[in-house]
């Protein structure tokens, strides 16, 4: 959790270090950088002039008069981001807010102001929240964000131009900031920032390879994060978490990732700032406290708590017309933080941190620490200890200023601790140290004693008082007290006994050492014991047999990494076999261990240019009645380093530069690769020579229409391998195939395809409404993609590209797709709308999923769905049609797809209308009195699938049963003797029928019913 310091002495006062500034009274988006010199440049947007401007502050405190460095349109310098390249010369990078241009300015030798223009966008805005470093070669390095196509975009200069490419898609301009930094360490380009999913992201870009992984997820849009580097080149980011109110850091180290809590903001942390001190990892975050004033939160990047301090003073408090915090660190350490607000420019200084934090002097009970004291304006220190291994920490310590030492007592033997310091300053400045872990010495062993047992063998005992060694080591010294101590053995911890067994006739000395980690406590307890002549050793017990030794073993090559290891079984009470190598003269270590009666095994992962030997042995039981048996060795014998493989060349744009390729053999020890061309294939010459892992060369500056040939060799530390397969130029297309494009919701398409090219750097998708063309990029080797964020109903076509480190492309041809989906929930019913014609007509449903279609078509298949024709089409935004052309007894299957002027979408998956429209039902029924105990039934079939019929009958024309069937081959007549509970008809009653046509599990409907009274 953080910790919040309210106390008054803890407030920060500003400073007015800029006091010498010429007016400021338009002053907004103000950046600032110190160089190595101490020079502090400052550039920020004169909202009144609409210009971009810049002065400097000399390590003496001059200021220099603030010039416009680019006024050349009615609004141009917002969001400006400032960066200092290695000469000292100021960058910066900006927005032409009226043309809708990113541009970069720097400060040229001359000390004229150069003005470049990074990515000019007329249609729409570009160039937004821009964040500007310097790489490795001094060049500088922009990220920001596009609105069109709502990218995160990188600009990078090459070859003396700028290049830009994607690096995400992010979302809405409320995901538009992102943090930007190269690694001192690697080179590498550090990128943070948040997508529309709320994931937030770590870019990192080196070699022309995008890697990103996934830090976060947040809830709510607005991290804005702060991104920066520590002595390790471990990558480290500040960022808000907007729905938590939280301010957080994530960083990475050799485990992966991991966030922490910094602050909880109350919703003011957007804007915070990280800066990391490189002597000592201590870090800084700089954000909005929850009443609004700026707050700097303290600690370590290890630490799981932060002290979080107010400052105050001119432009501290986020009101109407602050800005948000400008932060930078001088070359003191001290952290500035400035704010430009209606021309009251205010700079609040912190204390850097002391250096140099270590431990004079351990013990089992005290730590005695020294340090260099960092700042010049200190007032004292607080020293703080950690007894849970940095988790939490208290003060116990106050020093007056000038300190430079500090010694805890009563500490507990063997236990880990954490100290750190903390610089203080009269204004309430605190700069806290990194944290110094130190483990105090485990208690000593006493009462150490030591008496000869005879046979030349001496019992050495001691008593055990620590609770936290790992372990012992006896020391024994041969004469008085003047001779040297020589390691005899070392034992585990709470051990308290040990034997020596040594020669008869000498007198020796022996001390018991505690260990706790690489700390030793030898103590002061000595014992002495005189080992007698008269008492000769014991004869040892005799030694186990031997195992016999397997026979010589025999290696045979199989491939040049794989061979097989042969050796003959002499033993009948192994327990197995082992198996150890040697590469190159090292040590043999264990390869493989086999089970009894092995004789064989095949060896894999040889390298070329290594020698290696192998040696066998069989291996006893843990019984002891054997012993091991001697290794049996092969000769030493060499992999022959090989060749590189699979060279092709390829011409690039007009035949001035031709691309290489080919495998690596990774033959160990190896240097690199030498690159021949020949003009006539016959006559070599190198002309180029790579480092061991590079597999691809570009040779430019070469003649157009003119045939090269080229081989390659390894070279390393046993000479030049043979050449590798000669390849001649060739014009190979090595443009993706196969390209599919699958329409999955109306603002989606996934493209998938095939990857012919061995060598792109990156994969570019172009896809274009006819209007306007977008990219998204993929890393090498991809063969898919997922395009989002498309307009529905729209015709869009698809091109995938290879593209090399040189700006080279390989275009597939082009794919159509039309943003319709298929309905989805398509079902379908017997009978109309209304549930009539249950006999005659079918009804469809289906989700209408789509917008801009024209509207749908219905297909039917009769025989199954294997095969489909036109049935009819209706109306956008339609969602139900009837068939009422089907005849009874009868299933077809049905599908209904979108269309519009610009094509057809994906069709429904074929649903059969079940159960199957129903039989006709009878008709014209009558019934007929034939006497007081006989009705005769007669109707008209109007069904021509019934295989019989069905007849129920009712006393009072409500609640009817069925009373019988008659097959529909007999005469339509049915004649009546019975009610519906089989007893007699009685006379003068009425009676009610119907008829139903049946054929297996289908029916019609009941008929009409007819009624008759029988006579009494």
């Amino acid at each position: 959790m953080a910790t919040r310091t309210t106390t008054r002495s803890e407030i920060l006062e500003a400073r007015r270090l800029l006091s010498a500034v010429p007016p400021l009274a338009g002053a907004r988006d103000a950046d600032l950088a110190y160089d190595a010199s101490g020079t502090l440049h400052l550039a920020f947007y004169d909202a009144a002039a609409h210009d971009l401007r810049y002065a400097s502050r000399s390590p003496a405190g001059d200021w220099s008069e603030a010039l416009v460095v680019d006024a050349s349109s009615a609004d141009v310098g917002a969001q400006v981001s400032l960066a200092v390249d290695a000469a000292g010369r100021p960058g910066l990078a900006y927005r032409d807010v009226a043309n809708a241009d990113l541009k970069y300015a720097h400060l040229g030798e001359g000390g004229a102001w150069i003005v470049q223009t990074v990515e000019a966008h007329r249609r729409a805005d570009t160039g937004v929240l821009p964040s500007l470093a310097f790489d490795a070669s001094n060049k500088p390095v922009i990220s920001y964000y596009r609105p069109t196509g709502r990218r995160l975009r990188l600009a990078t200069v090459a070859r003396g131009k700028w290049r830009v490419r994607n690096l995400a898609r992010v979302g809405g301009p409320e995901h538009a900031a992102s943090g930007l930094a190269v690694n001192p360490e690697t080179g590498a380009v550090g990128v943070a920032y948040e997508r529309g999913n709320g994931a937030v992201r770590y870019s990192e870009v080196s070699h022309g390879k995008v890697r990103t992984k996934v830090v976060d997820r947040l809830q709510a849009a607005g991290a804005r994060p702060s991104i920066a580097f520590d002595s390790e080149g471990h990558p480290a980011f500040s960022y808000y978490d907007v729905a938590d109110a939280d301010v957080k850091l994530a960083r990475r180290d050799d485990a992966g990732w991991s966030v922490s809590l910094v602050a909880d903001t109350d919703g003011r942390g957007a804007g915070s700032t990280l800066l990391v001190d490189p002597r000592s990892d201590a870090i800084e975050v700089v954000f909005r406290d929850p009443g609004g004033v700026t707050s700097v939160a303290s600690g370590t990047l290890e630490a799981v708590s932060f002290e979080v301090r107010s400052l105050s003073g001119a432009g501290t408090r986020a009101d109407d017309e602050a800005a948000e915090p400008v932060v930078v660190r001088d070359p003191t350490g001290h952290t500035l933080v400035a704010a430009f607000a209606g021309g009251a420019t205010g700079i609040v200084s912190t204390l850097p941190p002391v250096a140099g934090l270590t431990a004079l002097g351990v013990s089992t009970d005290s730590v005695e620490l020294g340090w260099s004291d960092a700042a010049a304006s200190e007032n004292g220190y607080e020293v703080q200890r950690s007894d849970d291994g940095g988790l939490t920490f208290e003060t116990t310590a106050t020093l007056d200023e000038g300190a430079t030492t500090a010694r805890f007592t009563d500490l507990v033997e063997a236990h880990a601790y954490a100290f750190r310091v903390v610089t203080c300053d009269a204004a309430g400045n605190r700069a806290i140290s990194a944290p110094l872990l130190v483990t105090t010495l485990p208690a000593a062993a006493t009462g150490v004693s030591a008496h000869a047992l005879g046979g030349g063998r001496v019992e050495v005992t001691w008593h055990d008082n620590s609770t936290g060694e790992d372990g012992y080591v006896i020391e024994r010294r041969a004469g008085g007290a003047d001779a040297a101590w020589s390691h005899l053995a070392t034992l585990d911890a709470d051990t308290t006994r040990y034997v020596d067994e040594t020669i008869a006739g000498a007198a020796f000395g022996y001390r018991v050492v505690a260990l706790r980690g690489g700390d030793r406590n030898p103590g002061t307890s000595v014992a002495a014991v005189a080992v007698s002549a008269s008492a000769p050793p014991p004869a040892p017990p005799p030694a186990p047999a031997r195992l016999a030794a397997p026979g010589a073993p025999t290696a045979t090559p199989v491939s040049a990494s794989k061979l097989h290891l042969s050796w003959a079984d002499n033993s009948s009470a192994e327990a197995g076999y082992q198996v150890q190598w040697c590469v190159d003269g090292k040590p043999f270590r264990t390869y493989r261990t086999l089970g009894a009666n092995a004789t064989q095994i095949t060896v894999k992962g040889l390298a070329g240019g290594s020698t290696y030997r192998f040696r066998v042995r069989a291996r006893a039981g843990s019984t002891g009645a054997k012993a091991d048996s001697a290794f049996a060795t092969t000769p030493e014998f060499s992999v022959a380093p090989a060749a590189p493989t699979d060279l092709s060349a390829v011409a690039l744009g007009d035949g001035g530069k031709i691309d290489l390729h080919w495998t690596d053999p990774r033959n160990n020890r190896a240097r690199g690769f030498k690159i021949d061309r020949s003009s006539d294939g016959e006559t070599f010459a190198e002309v180029a020579s790579v480092s061991a892992g590079v597999t691809q060369f570009v040779d430019d500056g070469l003649t157009p229409s003119t045939s090269y040939v080229y081989r390659v060799a390894a070279v390393g530390d046993w000479g030049t391998t043979d050449y590798s397969n000669v390849a001649i130029e060739s014009g190979a297309d090595l443009s993706p195939t196969g390209v599919d494009v699958r329409v999955v919701s109306q603002t989606r398409v996934d493209v998938a395809w095939q990857d012919n090219c061995p060598r792109e750097t990156e994969y570019v998708v172009r896809y274009s409404d006819g209007s306007r063309t977008l990219e998204l990029t993929r890393p090498a080797n991809s063969t898919s993609a997922t395009l989002t964020g498309l307009a529905p109903g729209v015709d869009y076509t698809v091109q995938v590209v290879a593209r090399l480190a040189g700006g080279e492309e390989w275009a597939s041809s082009t794919a159509t797709s039309v943003m319709l989906i298929a309905p989805a929930n398509l079902s379908v019913s017997v009978g109309d709308a209304e549930g009539n014609n249950l006999s005659s007509a079918v009804t469809l449903t289906w989700t209408d999923p789509n917008t801009g279609e024209g509207g749908y078509v219905v297909e039917r298949s009769e025989d199954g769905g294997r095969t489909f024709s036109f049935l009819d089409a209706v109306g956008a935004g339609a969602s139900t049609y009837t068939d009422a052309t089907v005849p009874e007894d009868t299933t077809y299957v049905y599908r209904v797809y979108a269309y519009n002027t610009n094509g057809v979408g994906a069709v429904s998956a074929g649903v059969p209308n079940v159960p199957a429209t129903w039989l006709h039902a009878p008709g014209s029924l009558e019934a007929t009195p034939a006497g007081p105990w006989q009705i005769d039934l007669r109707w008209v079939d109007n069904s021509g699938a019934e295989t019989q019929y069905k007849i129920a009958m009712s006393s009072d024309g409500q609640v009817y049963y069925e009373i019988g069937a008659v097959d529909s081959r007999d005469e339509m007549a049915f004649a009546v003797h019975e009610d519906m509970f089989g007893q007699p008809l009685t006379p003068g009653a009425t009676y009610w029928f119907k008829v139903m046509a049946v054929n297996g599990d289908n029916a019609s409907g009941w008929s009409e019913p007819g009624s008759a009274t029988t006579p009494v």
